[in-house]
């Protein structure tokens, strides 16, 4: 919490404080719900204003405690419940899980911070060039192939995907993997089988969902969620066929 929001508070819960306080029966006044003085005139039955004969009434004939004690008792005790509410920094929530702790980044940042896993898929984003599109605001669902689904294709393969020759034949394979839309998996799960999604190369995906196991275009997905400003990321066994 800010400064200024903060000291904002503390003076109204102060201004509080006051104006109730000043309501408080002080020595020689009649509280509020007062029966009469239980004690006899000479008896100081106040508990902590000292020598003063309380007139607010003894509280339910409790010997030695009147209705004034327990009022103001009741009244500081809101008062200070109340101030230390208003002052408090509030806690915020844990977030979620994984990627959701950068709640505010694009995929392409939150893959770049998961570099343990994704650290192959962006450095062929970068030779790409979609970097822009992946941090634009889409929104969008990325089927991301992890190092594993890399390093699974033949070495020919992968030296193909990382020939600058090949730019456009990358591009257009990438642009396979994203689709138009945000999809989690309990969307996915509630969408017909055999539905096809559309995707920025122009082509479509066909989405399986065969007793509970989701694919897309016959590449199993990683039921894991991993959010993104603008749309979500769901990891992939291997790469989509070309």
């Amino acid at each position: 919490m800010k400064y200024k929001e903060r000291g904002l508070r503390l003076s109204v819960a102060l201004v509080i404080v006051t104006l109730v306080s000043s309501q408080i029966p002080m020595r020689g006044q009649v509280a509020l719900g007062s029966a009469g003085s239980f004690y006899p005139a000479s008896q100081p039955a106040d508990g902590y204003l000292s020598g003063a004969t309380d007139s607010s009434g003894g509280f339910l004939g409790f010997n030695g405690i009147t209705n004034r004690n327990v009022i103001s008792g009741v009244a500081l005790g809101l008062l200070g419940l109340g101030l230390y509410e208003s002052i408090r920094t509030p806690h915020p929530k844990a977030p979620p899980s994984g990627a959701a702790q950068a709640l505010t980044k694009p995929i392409y940042d939150v893959l770049k911070d998961l570099p343990a896993d994704f650290s192959e898929i962006v450095k062929l984003i970068d030779s790409a060039e979609l970097v822009s599109t992946l941090r634009a605001e889409g929104a969008y669902t990325f089927f991301a192939p992890s190092d594993v689904a890399l390093r699974a294709l033949s070495e020919a393969a992968q030296n193909q995907l990382r020939d600058p020759a090949s730019k456009a034949t990358l591009v257009q394979l990438l642009k396979k993997h994203i689709v138009v839309g945000r999809f989690t998996i309990s969307a996915l799960r509630a969408l017909p089988d055999g539905t096809a999604l559309e995707t920025l190369s122009g082509e479509t995906l066909t989405l399986r969902n065969t007793e509970g196991i989701l694919q897309i275009d016959g590449v199993a997905i990683v039921q894991t969620d991993i959010f993104a400003s603008n749309g979500w990321i769901h990891p992939i066994e291997k790469f989509m066929e070309r």
